[in-house]
């Protein structure tokens, strides 16, 4: 499924998502879905209209509620992708359907999406209070933005603590990426402590509607200030 249905704005991002939570939430079964399903996808919509509103506000706008708006809405897409996917898929479900929820109508058996074999170079852009700011590319071709065919950005794990962390078992997952450079926000009470980070691309499902993931990149570790 071609993947330029979910809108590239904030604002439209906002209508799309709302739209198809809301059609979702009040009749799962009509997509091939659970309930449980439908409250996943509710609570990842409200996460992110909440942080849009805060960020769009003059007056609570500031870099960190940016970065978590940012945040909310790359997991909110983390969370949809799926399950539109899964919709999509699902011969009990009708063009009609698929198209009030916002989705591309496919036609044609989608191409397979390869599993990633490259892992992501992460660099450090800049440190402000509260927030890293991180640069990605893929390690083999370190010189373009280019992403590895099939892939929507890479999951990014940090781990903080006063020593830097040895492997990604020990970081904790912090956000979807789809953008570089990506902002990433912190605690008032993780200042002066470091932050240790890991990430890997992951694609956006293919026909599966099964996310894959590539390897581990190297560790970056920074300051939190």
């Amino acid at each position: 499924m071609a993947t330029n249905y979910i809108p590239s704005s904030d604002n439209n991002f906002s209508q799309w998502i709302a739209n198809f939570a809301a059609l979702i939430t009040d009749d799962p079964n009509a997509y091939g879905l659970l309930p449980a399903d439908a409250v996943i996808i509710q609570n990842s919509t409200d996460q992110f209209e909440a942080a849009f509103a805060a960020a769009s506000n003059p007056a609570t706008r500031t870099a960190p509620t940016v970065a978590a708006k940012d945040q909310a809405r790359a997991s909110a897409e983390f969370v949809a992708r799926p399950y539109a996917m899964t919709v999509n898929a699902n011969s009990g479900v009708s063009d009609m359907q698929r198209a009030d929820l916002g989705l591309t109508i496919r036609k044609l058996v989608p191409t397979p999406v390869p599993i990633p074999t490259t892992a992501p170079a992460l660099t450090l852009v800049m440190a402000t209070p509260g927030v890293l700011h991180l640069d990605y590319r893929d390690a083999a071709t370190p010189a373009s933005k280019k992403k590895p065919y099939g892939t929507i950005g890479v999951e990014l794990y940090a781990a903080v603590g006063l020593v830097p962390a040895v492997a990604p078992a020990a970081a904790d997952y912090r956000l979807l990426a789809t953008k570089s450079p990506v902002l990433v926000p912190f605690e008032p009470g993780d200042a002066g402590q470091v932050a240790t980070f890991y990430a890997r691309f992951i694609t956006s499902g293919g026909a599966s509607g099964i996310s894959r993931r590539g390897p581990w990149s190297a560790q970056l570790v920074a300051v939190i200030t």
